[in-house]
């Protein structure tokens, strides 16, 4: 669910602790996941970039902060990511950057790069000005740090006023060690003193004031202390509450602010969920999730290897570690030991160093040829056994890399979402959705009449929970451009399913593009009411013939297949017509109670073969027929509970599809709440 950052201190108060997962990554394979993932979960996706990667010279990502959320933008937009969902963080904004020149200098720079922050529409804007510059002590004390985070809080306050929009939300303070890991295999970890975070607090409290910003000071929802939690090079250390008490207490004499966690990679789900129930709800993550992207990238690396004979050994890793020797600045500070030592930690160590060279043109060239070789083929189980078992759902389906990639990103992602949930019904809804929304990996589904109406909806959901569908449609334009929209993995094959040459093709034209098929939505069907004796034959016939013939016919088609491979999935789009006799439409309604009859017979035909059979009931669904109405029309009747969209039918159709294999759902009806039939 979405949550707003200046609603944690609150939920926590009331004994509800929401938290919010912050991204910390540049890479778009991430942020791809990150606002995929967000849409799935209407929840909150707050991305964050820090000083040295983004800034107004460019950082080392080569990004202005205007660039960073112009890509933002621009992948949310694919991914369909609702703007509302979206906050854009900075993060460690002061003059580390340039802390090896004099003070003023640096911070002169640190201003600008703020400015162009909030101009570019960043609203969480972390201050941290407690790194010394050329000349100063490593470390600076409160006062020096309270006034140079004040002074660049008068520029945010100033930017933001001019672009307009919301006022910024602050976060204060800075963790030891340093952002992005330790250097050095760790012990232990001890957290943060209350009197400091205490006195950190108290002195910025004070010193905003006097600058004439107690407005702004009003808008810090967040400290950021040590809460006993880090990573090295080779191990983590896991976050242990017992430690933290006299921490926690100290919020209850601050109820303004919550603990904004650094360095929480590589925890997992139980410790996060701690943190966030002990006060720490925003859970900054970076390293974990480039380092399982380069887990997923190596591994189908290593699969390309084993299965095409022509790809090479492990191109993608051997361009990684020549680049690596070339440019070693990012790493050599960082690792130390043995050559053979040093070697296993540029590919993988946790501080994941190797993320600073993914953006480069070597880099990229090596991945693109990765994804070009696999992409389309098919990799069988054992493959995904030997080198990512987790993603064996993958295994025997025309593969697309990039949904692999995406998958083992969004799954770290969902140990942090489980853990933002917070209590026992809150995760385990949190866990069913994350399985509904990734259950359909490596499947192989058909949909009939998929490019319009409940068959689009349909396909577009069972895409986003990770099938690759087969669209099924007599309208070659309307495919195209659908499948365009869609991506790779929406295929499409043109049949007029009423020819009966073509409708018998069915099967063979899946197969010849995937191999297999493990799901079929026989949705094709078309519509007519009124009088009987009013009613042209060769429209009576045309409607039976697609509504019950070609529906039959399909299912017959698919049935040996399926048979043969032990598994599948029918689903029949019926209606509610089916179940009630409706005297306004006495054709379309036989047809519909044929399907029922049809449904529940094959059902109980096909009990021992491992295949589901079931329908999809709607009642009144927005679609083509109601393509003269006005909108306000539509809206009004929505409203009213008259009609429902063809997404809500696609969401049953999901559900049937996501139950464990010995549940069979034989028929679901859906109709609008004031639909009385």
């Amino acid at each position: 669910m979405q949550v707003h950052l200046n609603e944690l201190a609150r939920l926590r108060i009331e004994g509800h602790p929401r938290g919010v997962t912050s991204v910390c990554s540049a890479h778009p394979i991430v942020l791809r996941a990150a606002l995929r993932h967000g849409r799935q979960q209407a929840s909150t996706v707050l991305i964050e970039a820090t000083c040295n990667q983004v800034n107004h010279l460019g950082g080392y990502t080569g990004m202005t902060p205007s660039d960073f959320a112009s890509l933002v933008r621009k992948i949310a937009v694919e991914e369909e990511c609702p703007e509302n969902l979206i906050v854009l963080g900075g993060d460690h904004l002061g003059p580390n950057p340039w802390r090896d020149r004099p003070a003023e200098e640096a911070m002169a720079e640190a201003e600008k790069m703020v400015a162009a922050y909030v101009d570019a529409g960043f609203r969480k804007i972390h201050l941290d000005a407690s790194m010394g510059c050329k000349g100063e002590p490593v470390a600076l004390d409160d006062e020096t740090t309270a006034h140079r985070a004040a002074r660049l809080a008068a520029v945010a306050e100033a930017s933001a006023k001019k672009s307009g929009g919301a006022m910024p939300v602050y976060v204060i303070g800075t963790e030891v060690p340093p952002p992005g890991g330790a250097d050095h295999a760790l012990t232990t970890i001890e957290p943060t003193a209350a009197s400091a975070a205490l006195k950190t607090i108290e002195v910025h409290r004070r010193i905003f004031a006097e600058a004439g910003l107690g407005q702004a000071f009003g808008r810090a929802i967040g400290l950021v202390v040590q809460p006993g939690v880090e990573f090295g090079n080779h191990n983590v250390i896991l976050y242990d509450r017992s430690k933290i008490d006299a921490l926690k207490s100290m919020l209850t004499k601050e109820p303004q602010f919550v603990f904004e966690a650094h360095s929480t990679d590589y925890q997992g789900t139980r410790p996060l969920t701690a943190l966030v129930e002990d006060g720490f709800p925003i859970l900054k993550v970076g390293p974990e999730l480039t380092f399982v992207l380069r887990e997923a990238l190596y591994a189908l690396d290593a699969i390309a290897s084993d299965l095409l004979p022509d790809y090479g050994q492990r191109p993608l890793y051997a361009a990684m570690e020549a680049l690596m020797l070339d440019q070693p600045g990012n790493w050599s500070r960082h690792y130390h030991g043995t050559n053979a030592e040093m070697r296993w930690l540029r590919h993988y160590s946790l501080s994941d160093r190797i993320r600073y060279y993914w953006a480069s043109a070597e880099a990229q060239d090596a991945v693109r040829q990765l994804c070009e070789a696999l992409r389309g083929q098919i990799v069988p189980l054992p493959l995904f056994w030997q080198h990512m078992p987790a993603a064996q759902d993958f295994a025997d389906a025309p593969l697309d890399p990039e949904q692999v990639l995406i998958w083992r990103v969004t799954k770290s992602l969902s140990d942090y979402h489980a853990a933002c949930g917070v209590g026992k019904n809150c995760q385990s809804e949190s866990r069913q959705e994350e399985k509904s929304m990734t259950e359909l990996n490596g499947k192989i589904a058909a949909v009939t009449g998929a490019a319009s109406g409940i068959g689009l909806a349909s396909t577009e959901a069972m895409l986003a929970a990770g099938a690759t569908v087969v669209l099924v449609d007599r309208d070659e334009k309307a495919l195209e451009t659908v499948c365009a929209r869609l991506g790779e993995r929406a295929i499409p094959l043109k049949i007029n399913l009423l020819d009966p040459a073509e409708c018998a093709g069915l099967l063979d034209g899946i197969l010849s593009k995937t191999g297999k098929l493990d799901i079929l939505h026989a949705n094709a069907g078309t519509y007519i009411g009124g009088d009987l004796m009013e009613t042209d034959l060769d429209t009576i016939d045309r409607m039976l013939n697609l509504n019950v013939n070609v529906v039959i016919k399909n299912v017959r088609n698919v049935i040996p297949h399926m048979i043969e491979r032990g598994t599948g999935d029918i689903v029949v789009t019926s209606s509610v017509a089916g179940h009630s006799a409706i005297p306004w439409e006495p054709v379309y309604s036989s047809s519909k109670w044929a399907m029922t009859c049809f449904v529940q017979t094959m059902r109980r035909q096909l009990l021992k073969s491992g295949i589901r059979v079931g329908s999809v009931s709607p009642g009144p669904v927005i679609s083509a027929l109601l393509a003269d109405w006005p909108e306000e029309n539509l809206r009004k009747a929505k409203e009213a509970g008259a009609l429902i969209e063809p997404k809500e039918v696609a969401d049953a159709i999901i559900f049937m599809l996501t139950r464990p294999r010995n549940v069979t759902i034989r028929d679901i009806v859906v109709l609008p709440s004031a639909f009385d039939i």
